[in-house]
Order: structure tokens, then C-alpha cells, then sequence
């Protein structure tokens, strides 16, 4: 956004090597609220999904979407999401039957948080309707739990409609389902614009013996 809280549709590229930043394309609109994803599989393998997010300084959730294509430089017109939304989540699925899918989760649309999820099909192209959370959220995190008891679903958690301290949501790949609410663990507050990052897990007790 810029000073006046406008959104933006400049794009910046980051090298690595140079250790420097310049300038990238344009998006084909403005957007702030949005996520990017790399798609993992299918023909646009590679690309980055620019999905949803907010056009004006107005609230106008967009459910539009845009294909970053790295080896053109340039934005394509991507598939359209079925409920338009920002401050979603957008999370590749690394196991299951919709592997190398993308699960849109949440967000808000006109001012209230969505329960509603989708699933991005990277061979189709194209969104179909995903399982209900349990709790709307918006401005939330998902966190794919790569080890442990639950390893293989997302952990949702985060800012909600309903108060501070709520279960988090469990979405479960292998069932393509939320876990019961009374199954998955409590949040205990917070804003949103926060992040979640699985630790590695902690070395066997006697390795320092």
C-alpha cells in the first residue's frame, strides 16, 4: 500500500546473488490482503498463484487471480476463486488425495470472516469448493505440520469472529476434512499479522551423553 493506503500493483524482484532489489512487473491489479503461492505441479509448475486480496482503499475483495510466469517476467489472467476474499491463507498440500493442490482457507468478504475454504487444482487449473472450518477467520496462519502426532495437516490458528481463545482448526489432507473442534488445540489470543513456523523437533535426550 502506499502512503495514502492505496494498494499496489508494483512488484519488486529480489537476486540472491546480487544481494540487491529491483523493480518487477506490474500485477494487472492493485492488491493488498492477497498471498502467493508456488505452484507445485501441473503445466503452470513454477508459476506463482497471486490470489484474492483487496483492489481499492474501499474494501472490495476481489476472488480474481494472476499467474506470475518467472520465465516470461510477466502476470497472466489466472482461474477465478468461487467466493471472493482477503486475508486468507493459501497452503500447498503435501500429502493425501489433493496433493500438490492449494488450499485457500478463510478470509473476509464484506467486513466478516469466511468459514468457506477451496482447493486450487494446479492440473486443472481451475478452484473447486474445499470442507467448512469449523470457526470463520480472517488474518489467521496455516502451518503445514511437517512431524509429530499430526504430521500431514494444516494447523489453522489465528484471528476470528468470535473472541479471543478458540480452538484452532486441524484440516486433515488424508480426509479432506476439519478436524471436531474439541479435538484440535485452543488459541490463546492475539492479532492478526501474526506467523507460525514448526520448530525442528528436539534431539533424542541422551544425545549429549
Amino acid at each position: 500500500m502506499d502512503s495514502k493506503d492505496n494498494p499496489l500493483a508494483s512488484t519488486e524482484l529480489y537476486d540472491p546473488w546480487s544481494n540487491q532489489i529491483e523493480p518487477g512487473p506490474s500485477m494487472n491489479l492493485p492488491r493488498v490482503g492477497h498471498t502467493a503461492t508456488v505452484i507445485p505441479a501441473g503445466e503452470s509448475s513454477g508459476k506463482i498463484l497471486i490470489a484474492g486480496g483487496d483492489s481499492t482503499n474501499d474494501y472490495r475483495p476481489l476472488a480474481t487471480t494472476e499467474l506470475f510466469d518467472p520465465l516470461t517476467n510477466r502476470f497472466l489472467a489466472g482461474p477465478t476463486m468461487k467466493t471472493a476474499r482477503e486475508s486468507h491463507t493459501a497452503t500447498v498440500l503435501n500429502a493425501g488425495p489433493n496433493a500438490e493442490k492449494i488450499l485457500i482457507a478463510g478470509g473476509s468478504n464484506d467486513r466478516e470472516g469466511l468459514a468457506s475454504t477451496e482447493l486450487y487444482d494446479p492440473e486443472r487449473n481451475a478452484f473447486a469448493p474445499g470442507p467448512s472450518m469449523n470457526y470463520p477467520r480472517y488474518g489467521h496462519t496455516a502451518t503445514d505440520i511437517g512431524w509429530g502426532r499430526s504430521a500431514g495437516r494444516i494447523l489453522i490458528t489465528g484471528r476470528n469472529d468470535y473472541g479471543s481463545i478458540i480452538p484452532s482448526d486441524l484440516y486433515d489432507a488424508a480426509t479432506n476434512t476439519f478436524v471436531p473442534a474439541a479435538n484440535s488445540p485452543l488459541w490463546r489470543g492475539g492479532c492478526d499479522g501474526t506467523f507460525a513456523i514448526q520448530l525442528p523437533p528436539r534431539p533424542p535426550h541422551d544425545s549429549h551423553r
